[in-house]
């Protein structure tokens, strides 16, 4: 009988502490998890929205397309410019004061969002295919179909300087550092070229084996990621030494986004793959089941988003591959954008746009961790078990005593 209760108490101990482990693990993902989505803003263009961004704060939405540039606020201004042009390109200052846009027929604007007048126009050397602020918001960059690229200054407006890439190529994709520093650039003759803002001559270029359709630079300007048509995800660190390293995907990738740090990036490709990477190591893969178009990071990497052509928005907490939710709409999703502390998201498709707000929570932090409480447990349970075993080793005991008296 009394081993029976030994037995059962091993049993208890072992399930106790299978329970606890998967307290424990539920415990790590129950640090961030989600209250809410819901729908700020939804609007329907008079056309299909070629380009979106938000700002920082994910107070304001910039969208543009044929014939329009529109901008909405969270606290409910909003403006529409109307022209006989095209958006190819735009990009919104991190505060949402500024909107950059490049046209099809090679124009580049800058607006106040206080106003839907521009406070500058300016001829470029053909279609302006992107455009890209500094996160300060003093500079933003722009590239054409043609192989030119400018930097200008937004307080000043003035051009800064131009630079001609050798023959009839395009600046498919831009980025730049947080102060405008830097900016790198995908090429379609299969190059990447980053820039310093003190100078028009490269300060590195590189080849790659397909042309470059998304790219990413870190806060810094020392870390860029890009995704090509040639199923390579590459990473470049132009620290003491330039080092390149490259990560095969399944299919070509459309969609790169990188975090302040550049310690954590995202790509999506054709084939649906979403990619999460970690100091440019694979950290998870997730199928989307189509085509990635667009993918988003939060400013510290922990939160990201991707677009997709079966018409779903995926959102996850970076440190798990499975979303925290999924997000349906009525069209195949174009591009995706989120803030920088990962709770505002903004989406586009066909001809609408929509703003999201997720509501997350964070469990607070615990100074006797999971951990340190199953250990406790643990002890209590063993020392437990330790005084049974001992007290039906003594009773053994006593019994073969008496026995053995009794006998004499």
């Amino acid at each position: 009988m009394k081993s029976l209760i030994l037995i059962f108490a091993l049993t208890s101990f072992l399930i106790l502490q299978v329970s606890l482990s998967e307290s424990y693990q539920l415990t790590q993902l129950g640090k961030v998890g989600l209250n809410e989505v819901s729908l700020l803003r939804y609007i329907e263009a008079e056309d299909g929205i070629k380009a979106m961004d938000i700002s920082n704060d994910g107070s304001c939405l910039a969208i543009g397309g044929r014939g329009f540039i529109r901008i909405y606020s969270t606290n409910g201004d909003e403006w529409v410019y109307k022209f006989n042009e095209r958006v190819d390109s735009l990009s919104i200052s991190s505060t949402g004061e500024l909107l950059a846009v490049g046209t099809e027929e090679a124009m580049i604007y800058l607006f106040h969002k206080s106003s839907s007048k521009p406070i500058l126009r300016y001829n470029a050397e053909g279609p302006v295919l992107s455009i890209s602020f500094s996160d300060d918001g003093k500079y933003f960059y722009a590239g054409t179909f043609g192989g030119t690229f400018y930097l200008f200054e937004a307080s000043t407006l003035n051009l800064i300087w131009k630079f001609k890439a050798e023959g009839n190529v395009a600046i498919l994709a831009l980025s730049t550092s947080f102060n405008g520093n830097r900016a790198t650039a995908g090429v379609s003759d299969n190059s990447i070229i980053i820039f310093s803002k003190a100078s028009s001559s490269p300060l590195w270029k590189g080849k790659t084996e397909g042309y470059i359709r998304s790219i990413a630079m870190s806060s810094d300007g020392t870390l860029t990621i890009a995704g090509g048509n040639d199923s390579s995800i590459y990473f470049i660190d132009l620290g003491c030494e330039v080092s390149i390293k490259k990560y095969m995907a399944s299919s070509s990738v459309r969609a790169v986004a990188l975090s302040s740090s550049g310690s954590q990036a995202v790509a999506g490709s054709e084939d649906g793959s979403i990619y999460f990477f970690e100091r440019f190591n694979p950290s998870w893969v997730f199928n989307a089941e189509d085509t990635v178009s667009s993918v988003a990071i939060s400013s510290d990497g922990k939160y990201l988003c991707a677009g997709s052509f079966n018409k779903k928005l995926y959102f996850f907490f970076s440190a798990i591959n499975s979303p925290l939710f999924i997000y349906p709409v009525k069209h195949p999703i174009s591009h995706v954008a989120i803030s920088s502390n990962g709770d505002k998201i903004a989406i586009s498709a066909g001809r609408m746009a929509y703003l999201l707000k997720a509501e997350l929570t964070k469990a607070k932090e615990n100074h006797q961790t999971p951990i340190y409480v199953w250990a406790v447990m643990e002890g209590f349970i063993l020392a437990a078990l330790s005084l049974i075993w001992l007290r039906i080793r003594f009773k053994k005991a006593g019994q073969s005593m008496k026995l053995l008296y009794l006998s004499t």
